[in-house]
């Protein structure tokens, strides 16, 4: 039936039938049926991809996955080590960053320590995350202290953007009025009473920390409980100054200003913080800076400063951890190979000085070999495999492109090279095929499987109706009974032979 009807379709573009050898070698004489080929092949890609995937993804896993993924984890006497959790298992392990596993009487020691937490701080938007536009939901934050009142921050999402809150009533719905930097309104602040929100810079939604929006987290067990900021209390990085927006009192004060900043971002806790007291010391704010980073109080007041290393600038700060008497441990990616994130540790100094510097390896990220091992069976199409592979790769990046590049294609080639290999001999038989058949463009139709695989070999086959092969009683070869004569030895094909049935006119 999927023939005919494509058949139909198709059939004011197919070519004439030829007389004689009907091998027609007209040019684009076999355009529409490589058409009818292609739209078969991926209509057979997709069925084959989802039964696929659904039976043999589990047990691939099982057999060659590798579902360990690794944590950067902080103690509480600033000792940084590796923890690994096995998704299937559920297993833990630990490593020291010198690559020495941690022994099962250091670890049953660990299970009582305070871990500390970490922050990470962004390094600004990329070129294609501005091109990116947020959608209406998105530039939306919610916030509701209360039964009665409801806020909204509502950023219009442009990369030189503005933000205001808006206030409702929660029973009523009734807009009760706005809030921008002059204060509480009954009327929409104008642009210069918005905030401005620099998206050139850094994603609004990191320029924002609330008791709503940001937590404590605790790393070895991936727990968290709220901060210590009143739940009243937003504060905002808008432009070069962060302010101060009191939602109950339906305030706004700028604190402090901050040239290039960045990122805001809650700081975390100085060691020998207990993660459940609630009583400790109020929370303090992280602000990131092209150069630099300093943290303050809730209110404003400088506590530190550190000077960024200049290889740290412009990068992520994935990890910054307080190992107290102003001294920091932080990390940024040197590159992603595989699935493997190569990450540079520096420990820093109350004024930013490196003291001291390690590279590690996390197992995380970027596509698993066990990923390949399913994706390889389920679109075994050597073009859309390669285009995937190009795709999803991750970037590599440093000096040794050749080394990384080597440790990227050793993750891919077993599982792609196999989808290759039998591409190959796939497109071989459908060679074979055409020319067994007499019919035109064999070359052409030996990449068209070469590209496509197995949906294309199947599509090759289920294309068209092909004649039935009979020997020729001459050469004695097997030779296609749609035509007159024999495409081997030329020999014209005997009439049939009569059966006494025939009705003559």
């Amino acid at each position: 039936m999927p023939i005919s009807i494509c058949s139909a379709v198709l059939s004011p573009f197919a070519p004439r039938k030829s007389s004689g050898s009907g091998n027609d070698r007209r040019p684009w004489s076999e355009l529409p049926r490589f058409i009818l080929a292609t739209l078969m092949a991926f209509g057979v890609a997709v069925p084959w991809g989802i039964v696929t995937i659904v039976a043999i993804e589990k047990p691939v896993k099982q057999i060659v996955g590798k579902p360990n993924v690794d944590y950067l984890q902080v103690r509480s006497d600033g000792t940084p080590v590796i923890h690994t959790y096995n998704y299937y298992s559920g297993l833990d392990a630990y490593r020291f960053v010198d690559g020495k596993q941690a022994s099962p009487s250091e670890i049953e020691k660990w299970k009582d320590d305070q871990w500390l937490e970490g922050a990470w701080l962004f390094s600004g938007m990329s070129d294609e995350d501005l091109q990116y536009r947020l959608s209406w939901r998105e530039r939306l934050m919610y916030f509701q202290l209360d039964t009665a009142m409801i806020y909204y921050l509502v950023y219009d999402g442009r990369p030189d953007g503005h933000a205001y809150f808006a206030a409702y009533n929660s029973r009523s719905k009734a807009l009760l009025g706005y809030l921008g930097t002059t204060g509480f309104t009954a009327e929409k602040p104008a642009i210069e009473q918005q905030f401005r929100i620099d998206g050139r810079r850094s994603s609004w939604r990191v320029a924002l920390v609330s008791h709503l929006t940001n937590s404590h987290v605790l790393p070895n067990q991936r727990i968290s409980r709220p901060s210590n900021l009143p739940k009243s209390s937003v504060y905002l990085l808008s432009g070069d100054a962060v302010w101060h927006v009191d939602l109950k009192q339906l305030s706004a004060e700028k604190i402090a200003e901050f040239p290039d900043a960045m990122n805001i971002t809650l700081a975390p806790p100085p060691p020998g913080t207990m993660f459940g007291d609630e009583s400790r010391v109020a929370d303090r704010l992280l602000v990131r800076m092209k150069t630099s980073v300093e943290i303050i109080d809730s209110d404003g007041q400088r506590l530190g400063h550190w000077t960024l290393p200049v290889e740290a600038r412009g990068k992520d700060l994935r990890h910054w951890y307080d190992l107290g008497d102003g001294k920091v441990l932080t990390t940024y990616l040197r590159r992603m190979v595989g699935n493997h994130l190569e990450l540079e540790l520096l420990w820093l100094d109350s004024s930013g000085q490196i003291e001291r510097r390690q590279t590690i390896e996390e197992s995380q990220g970027g596509l698993d070999p066990d990923e390949v091992w399913t994706i390889a069976p389920a679109i075994p199409m050597p073009a859309v495999l390669t285009a995937m592979f190009l795709a999803e790769a991750p970037e590599i990046r440093g000096p040794d492109y050749s080394s990384d590049f080597a440790k990227v294609v050793a993750i891919f080639w077993p599982a792609l090279s196999i989808v290759y290999v039998l591409s190959a001999a796939l497109a071989l038989l459908a060679y074979r095929r055409q020319r067994r058949y007499a019919l035109p463009w064999a070359g052409a139709w030996a990449v068209f499987v070469l590209l496509l695989g197995v949906p294309g070999w199947l599509a090759y086959r289920w294309h068209r109706r092909w004649s039935v092969l009979m020997p020729c009683a001459e050469c004695h070869h097997a030779a296609p009974r749609d035509r007159e004569h024999c495409v081997v030895c030329g020999a014209m094909f005997a009439p049939p032979s009569l059966t006494g049935a025939e009705v003559f006119g």
